[in-house]
């Protein structure tokens, strides 16, 4: 991945932390979030950095609007273990990925305290309601190597400070 040739897409982006943080770095970034006032909030601070706020998105994850083979890498961080048709938006990923582009995913590990809903509840601040509504279906390595099988795995299914569960895929 080469800043200023590379072209990122972030898949559930939020507000766009990585947007700002690799649109930084030189990469080409762009963001898609189904959330619209997330959308507003980030594209607000993609202006204040001096990047092009038109970069994020309003949009579904198993719908993108990108042409296909049109993308270097796709972002998935933190956003598998909340979708309920993981398949459709990894299917979506390689659609509209490059022959050779990659698929970079993190999802929180299943067994980390900090995960556990009590705890989650408590951090969070946000409601309980809320938190039960925001579905949490946790993967585990293997999960991420059988959602990405049409993939050559790079790395996959490794922790990384024990809470996080990466896979970096390339599409074959």
């Amino acid at each position: 991945m080469a800043p200023g040739r590379d072209t990122l897409l972030d898949i559930g982006c939020n507000s766009g932390p990585l947007l700002l943080h690799l649109g930084r770095l030189g990469y080409r970034v762009e963001g898609v979030d189904l959330n619209p006032e997330l959308v507003r909030k980030g594209r607000e601070y993609l202006r204040e950095a001096g990047l092009d706020p038109a970069a994020l998105k309003l949009g579904n994850a198993s719908r993108l609007e990108y042409a296909d083979g049109s993308l270097d890498c796709v972002l998935m961080i933190d956003l598998l273990e909340h979708c309920v048709e993981e398949e459709a938006l990894v299917a979506e990923a390689q659609r509209v990925l490059r022959q050779g582009g990659r698929a970079i995913v993190a999802v929180p590990c299943p067994w980390h305290p900090i995960w556990h809903p009590w705890l989650k509840k408590i951090l969070s601040g946000r409601s309980a309601a809320d938190i039960d509504s925001h579905p949490d279906r946790f993967k585990t390595g293997r999960d991420l190597a059988r959602l990405f099988a049409a993939f050559r795995r790079l790395r996959g299914g490794f922790r990384v400070g024990g809470a996080w569960i990466v896979g970096v895929f390339e599409k074959r």
